[in-house]
């Protein structure tokens, strides 16, 4: 998944010449949790990889959802929009996966 994240990135960077022009990505193939509350920061720092001090909203990251046993469930991009608002950008196919892994302790 990670070399995947690299080489959209690589691709549509390398692209661009220019890197002051904008640049539009085609994200149809991902989906968008959004997380909001007063605990937000708590009940993420439980429950995903990531050490959620060091996200910012200046400052997005690689983040895993992990099953009781260890295994990934799933690899997504945490990005803050304030200190209890977050964004996980995931592919779609993991969406409803991770959506109910979540739901079971929020």
């Amino acid at each position: 998944m990670l070399d995947q994240w690299r080489q959209l990135l690589a691709e549509k960077l390398s692209s661009t010449a220019d890197l002051q022009t904008p640049n539009y990505f085609d994200l149809s193939s991902y989906g968008v949790i959004s997380l909001e509350g007063d605990d937000t920061k708590r009940f993420l720092q439980g429950q995903i990889t990531a050490d959620i001090e060091q996200i910012s909203t200046a400052q997005a990251g690689l983040s895993a959802l992990c099953i009781p046993q260890g295994r990934m469930r799933s690899l997504f991009l945490l990005v803050s929009l304030s200190d209890n608002r977050f964004f996980c950008l995931l592919p779609q196919e993991l969406l409803q996966p991770t959506l109910e892994t979540l739901s079971k302790f929020a």
